[in-house]
C-alpha cells in the first residue's frame, strides 16, 4: 500500500466533479473493509493503515457526500448489492456507511422497480434497518436518514415486511418467470 494512492484518493473525493469524487469515495470505503492481505506496508501495521486512512473520514465524507446532489439521471448501474453489505455493519467506520447508504439511495431512487427489489431479494433491506435502528446512527444524522429515505422507497415499492410482495421476493428463489406464466402475474400485480 502506498501512502500516496491514500492522499491521491482524498485529493479526487474533493472535484467538483460528482462521478469522480463519488468513485474516490468508493474505492477509499472499500479498502477499509478488504481485510490484511492488500495492506502490505513494510514495517508498517493493517491497523495502523487502517487508521490513517479512516482518519478524518467520518467528517470529509459528511461534507462531501452532504454537497452532492441527487444527480439528474442514473449515474452508475449495478448488478448486486452485496459489495456494499460489508460496509453497512454498524461497525463499519460511519463515514464508509454514509457512502454506501448514498449509493444504494442514489440507484433505489433513478430505478426503484429494479433496484427495491433486488435490495429484498439480497437481504440488503435487513442491513439498512439494523443500521437505522443502532444506537450508534443516532449520532449521526446523515446516515440515520439515508437509511431511513432506502426504507421509504422499499415502502412505497410495497416492500415491506409482512406484505405479499416483500415475502415473494425475499425468498431464497424469487418469484419467477414461470409464476407469471401459471397464475397470470404475481400476486401483487392488479388484474383486470
Amino acid at each position: 500500500m502506498d501512502k500516496s494512492l491514500i492522499d491521491r484518493l482524498r485529493e479526487l473525493m474533493k472535484t467538483d466533479l460528482i462521478e469522480v469524487s463519488y468513485f474516490a469515495a468508493g474505492v477509499l470505503a472499500h479498502m477499509t473493509t478488504d481485510g490484511e492481505e492488500p495492506w502490505s506496508v513494510d514495517g508498517v501495521a493493517h491497523t495502523d493503515v487502517l487508521k490513517d486512512l479512516v482518519s478524518g473520514l467520518d467528517e470529509i465524507f459528511e461534507e462531501i457526500v452532504g454537497e452532492w446532489a441527487m444527480p439528474d439521471a442514473e449515474m452508475v448501474a449495478y448488478r448486486t448489492f452485496q459489495p456494499f453489505f460489508p460496509l453497512l455493519r454498524t461497525t463499519s467506520p460511519h463515514a464508509v456507511q454514509l457512502w454506501a447508504l448514498w449509493a444504494m439511495l442514489h440507484v433505489c431512487k433513478w430505478n426503484p422497480t429494479k433496484y427495491c427489489p433486488m435490495m429484498v431479494r439480497e437481504r440488503g433491506d435487513n442491513a439498512v434497518r439494523t443500521l437505522a435502528l443502532a444506537p450508534e446512527t443516532e449520532e449521526h444524522p446523515m446516515v440515520k436518514s439515508f437509511s431511513v429515505n432506502i426504507l421509504a422507497l422499499l415502502a412505497e415499492q410495497g416492500l415491506e415486511p409482512g406484505t405479499t410482495k416483500y415475502y415473494f421476493m425475499s425468498q431464497e428463489k424469487p418469484c419467477s418467470m414461470e409464476w407469471h406464466a401459471c397464475y397470470g402475474g404475481y400476486p401483487w400485480e392488479s388484474r383486470s
